[in-house]
């Protein structure tokens, strides 16, 4: 009896410790910016989201006060790590824990989004809500990110019992218009993310001066970067050798995609005269050099089946297995990219995301004419998942020939971890 009371002690000990890092093991580099500092006069707000937990998902709820869509782990719905609602309020963050705060109950970082999402319309909204848990306490370190569908974008360094407003319309707080994090805060004084900051901050920085900041120019450059500490690029493929490193390789600790990178939320908002619910949430599911940007909205009140699957993402799955593919080592600090194979993807991937791009952008603008039925907006939603589904298949099976790895980890109730899932090299004859 004893024994079996502590083999379940240990149990529950691991399964909480599993739990509390799906909260701590975020780590993301986000940006925000107000419409004078694009070039369509659109708000955006991006999330690269860096993690442990590789497979995520976009899910569709109506728990809420508003239906709403939501950046999830997959099989772990419980927290949001990125969302729009029908009103046009976005959300997403990056954790930084150099925020003061001891605090071991309340709101987490996913679960006070998830909240966020279920009843606010403004930015004003969330910033209630964050003084009404200032009282109860919150065990968030983070900096939140909200955008709304009037106007207002900010940046909320947010601990335990207390939170910092930069926003994005103060000329102080955000000169150019826009507010680039990683995993510090101001406030706090930490330097978690401090080479992807410094990257994220220069790109937006020239980006705005050359009146080149749109949502295309994030999902297509700025979020697939891959530059030295230096914030200089690299040629790819790499010839050679870098230090120790493979050869043809670069180790994506501090690039701005990162081998931890899961997924992308960025969030193209809406002019103050226009309908909240053409704002468009696009979602790269798996590392952004593998995938390819599909745009969602909360009016289709559903999704496509390859974002959201019965078990898994199809699409998530897909890039996954090329990614594996593509990677020596699966250490925590050392993941060297094979930068042999990224051209010969980019020239299948690119031109469909153009594609599904130049075929959005010509609907919405005639959405914004004439209103579209709900079956409308979501077929054609459904079109672009299967457009993009279609290229990442071709994609994995390019690589499909290579495979003689036997993938096994340990899995809980959610799902698997991935620092703790391991390629083992399959014996000659198994498959």
């Amino acid at each position: 009896m004893k024994k079996k009371i502590l083999f379940s002690l240990t149990f529950l000990l691991l399964l909480s410790s599993t739990v509390f890092s799906l909260e701590h093991w975020e780590e993301c580099t986000v940006g925000v910016a107000i419409g004078k500092a694009t070039n369509d006069g659109r708000p955006i707000m991006w999330k690269n989201r860096d993690t442990s937990v590789l497979d995520n998902e976009i899910n569709y709820f109506t728990d809420g006060r508003f239906k709403y869509l939501a950046l999830v782990s997959t099989s772990y719905p419980y927290l949001a790590w990125a969302g729009v609602n029908e009103m046009g309020f976005c959300i997403m963050n990056s954790a930084s824990n150099d925020q003061k705060g001891h605090s071991k109950t309340g709101l987490g970082n996913g679960a006070i989004m998830k909240e966020a999402l279920r009843k606010c319309v403004t930015v004003n909204d969330f910033e209630e809500l964050l003084e009404k848990t200032n009282v109860t306490g919150r065990t968030t370190f983070s900096n939140f990110g909200v955008m709304d569908a009037f106007g207002g974008a900010a940046i909320f360094e947010t601990g335990n019992y207390s939170f910092t407003k930069f926003d994005a319309n103060d000329p102080d707080a955000a000169p150019m218009g826009y507010i680039v994090r990683s995993n510090f805060t101001r406030t706090g004084g930490g330097d978690g993310g401090m080479i992807r900051y410094k990257r994220g901050e220069h790109l937006w920085k020239e980006a705005v001066a050359g009146n080149k900041l749109s949502y295309r120019n994030v999902l297509r450059t700025i979020c697939r970067d891959l530059s030295d500490e230096h914030g200089k690029p690299y040629t790819i493929p790499v010839i050679g050798k870098i230090g120790d490193h493979p050869k043809g390789t670069i180790n994506t600790y501090s690039t701005i995609n990162r081998f931890s990178t899961a997924s992308i939320a960025l969030f193209h908002g809406v002019k103050s005269n226009e309908n909240p619910s053409f704002t468009t949430f696009w979602a790269v599911l798996g590392e952004p050099i593998f995938s390819i940007a599909v745009p969602n909205w909360v009016i289709t009140e559903g999704l496509a089946p390859e974002l959201d699957g019965e078990k898994l993402s199809p699409l998530c799955t897909s890039v996954l297995k090329t990614k594996r593919r593509n990677y020596y080592d699966f250490g925590r600090k050392k993941r060297f990219l094979i930068t042999g194979n990224l051209k010969k993807i980019w020239s299948l991937t690119f031109p469909t995301e153009d594609l599904i791009f130049d075929r959005t952008d010509k609907i919405l603008s005639a959405w914004r004419q004439d209103y579209p039925k709900a079956e409308e907006v979501l077929n054609f939603h459904r079109s672009m998942a299967s457009l993009a589904m279609s290229t990442i298949q071709k994609v994995e099976s390019s690589f499909s020939s290579s495979n003689n790895t036997v993938r096994m980890g340990i899995f809980a109730v959610f799902g698997a971890l991935e620092w703790i899932i391991r390629d083992i090299p399959a014996r000659q004859g198994q498959k």
